[in-house]
């Protein structure tokens, strides 16, 4: 699993490209926003800057979302960046999967300040029954705020193959779903060797961002990282997506529909340019139907030949249908 993952990225096509532009949107997702930063500081015209701002690390979000996909379908080589569109939208869905995650954290933290901020102020007397109790609720809350992060950092890869998996943001907020895909083994084996590539990645990317290659090894090993957590949740999520169709509760998944269009083959260019015909079907008054071919082949005089027959069938008063059988009206 760890070697598919780690050669996954240069099976590609277009390896060098996508590495290449993932790249550049990792160098320009950690410096975009200060620029942004110290434009908004400088005039309030600088808030019109904000969608440039973010951009890049929707990007990257988007492609993380389709980066896990490949680890659940079991595929050799990640994906290009190609509709961008569509990269942004599951960029935000990332976003707001992360913040809905956080929120708990978020007012746990706040608690811990603000018990923080009256002891330190002594708005309580350190000493007293009730100085004992705000005391005893930070550290609580310290603990608290530690072990929710620590469960973050885990079950927030899960919830993300959900999303990725089914394609909608709720079912990233199934926590049930979510943590049947985060107690399996395969899950956590995977999550491990995600958060070593992670770490080996910034540990060899920061210090040689100086010289640029730092941000493709960051894009690579993020890369590299999100394979292994849909590699690890491939069986868990497709057990869940079984029953839950099993269920009635939905009739197919965003993924597989998304397969789906992949899969449709593009219509032939004689199709699309109009040079080819399909069968033509000719009911007569007498009930009687005849089936032409109109081809490309036929030339100028089966074009004319089918003018003449389809004037003298409208002269009978005879209907002409393409396609479809369907009786007269």
């Amino acid at each position: 699993m760890f070697n598919e993952a780690l050669a996954a990225p240069i099976r590609s096509d277009d390896a060098a490209v996508t590495l290449f532009m993932g790249g550049v949107l990792t160098f320009l997702s950690a410096v975009v926003p200060v620029v942004w930063l110290f434009a908004v500081l400088s005039t309030p015209l600088g808030l019109l800057l904000t969608p440039l701002a973010v951009f890049p690390s929707l990007v990257l979000r988007g492609y993380d979302v389709r980066t896990v996909r490949t680890g659940l379908r079991g595929d050799d080589a990640t994906p290009s960046f190609v509709r961008w569109g569509e990269l942004v939208r599951d960029g935000l869905k990332s976003v707001l999967l992360s913040v809905g995650y956080l929120l708990p954290l978020g007012v746990l933290l706040a608690v811990v300040v603000g018990l923080a901020v009256l002891l330190g102020a002594r708005v309580v007397t350190p000493g007293s029954v009730a100085g004992v109790v705000v005391a005893v609720g930070i550290v609580v809350g310290g603990v608290g705020v530690f072990g929710y992060g620590v469960a973050y950092l885990y079950l927030r890869p899960a919830a993300l193959t959900r999303f990725a998996a089914e394609g909608r943001l709720r079912d990233g907020f199934a926590l049930r779903q979510v943590v049947d895909v985060a107690r399996d083994g395969r899950y956590a084996g995977g999550w491990f060797r995600a958060t070593a590539v992670l770490v080996g990645g910034v540990v060899v990317g920061v210090p040689t961002t100086v010289v640029v290659v730092g941000v493709f090894v960051a894009f690579y090993a993020r890369v590299v990282a999100h394979v292994l957590y849909g590699q690890g949740a491939a069986d868990r999520t497709a057990e869940t997506t079984e029953m839950t169709e099993a269920t009635g509760a939905s009739a197919s998944s965003a993924r597989d529909r998304r397969l789906d269009e992949e899969r449709t083959p593009e219509v032939p260019p004689s199709v699309q340019t109009g040079r080819t015909v399909g069968v033509v079907d000719k009911w007569t008054d007498t009930g009687e139907r005849t089936s032409t071919r109109s081809d490309e082949s036929d030339g100028d005089d089966s074009d004319e030949a089918r003018v003449e027959a389809d004037t003298a069938t409208r002269g009978s008063d005879s209907f002409v249908w393409g396609g479809d059988d369907r009786d007269e009206t």
